[in-house]
């Protein structure tokens, strides 16, 4: 599997992950899915009994993700988010989600899903990329070998 591969797989998944929390509760707190050095498919989510808000919440998240790549835990991340459109191919105050996606051997970018609610039914718009809103790899470093993966920041909710 390339890079791209795993870029798309975990857009796909960020993607429905982010379209069921908003379905089930409105909109959805910041999370990442990521993938270690292993191979192995992870959720990284703030804790939110310890932090209120929603930028508070986020700023964990990218915390985590960038502690994590630092000790070369990941390899590959999508780091995803609620927004509200203020430009760009859809109408100003369009709801979207927001998914940032980098790899070690790959650039990053940034792409958004806006979205519309209907009779209570999700209706996803056109997908759109930009240049990335964030960088969590440092490209040209040589990468170190990847540890055995201990817990530490990274919080499993899922693996595959």
């Amino acid at each position: 599997m390339t890079p791209r591969d795993e870029q798309n797989g975990l857009l796909s998944e960020a993607i429905g992950m982010a379209l069921k929390l908003t379905a089930e509760h409105g909109s959805h707190f910041p999370f990442c899915m990521a993938i270690t050095g292993e191979g192995e498919r992870l959720n990284i989510a703030a804790d939110d009994t310890a932090v209120s808000g929603y930028d508070a919440l986020l700023g964990l998240v990218q915390q985590q993700v960038r502690a994590a790549i630092a000790d070369h835990q990941l390899r590959a991340v999508a780091v995803a988010r609620h927004v509200t459109l203020r430009a760009g191919p859809v109408q100003a105050g369009t709801e979207a989600v927001q998914i940032t996606l980098d790899h070690l051997q790959d650039s990053a970018s940034t792409c958004y899903l806006p979205y519309t609610v209907v009779d209570g039914q999700i209706e996803p718009g056109e997908l759109f990329a930009t240049e990335p809103v964030d960088v969590y790899f440092v490209k040209g470093v040589p990468a170190a070998p990847a540890p055995k993966a201990t817990g530490g920041f990274l919080k499993k909710l899922f693996k595959k």
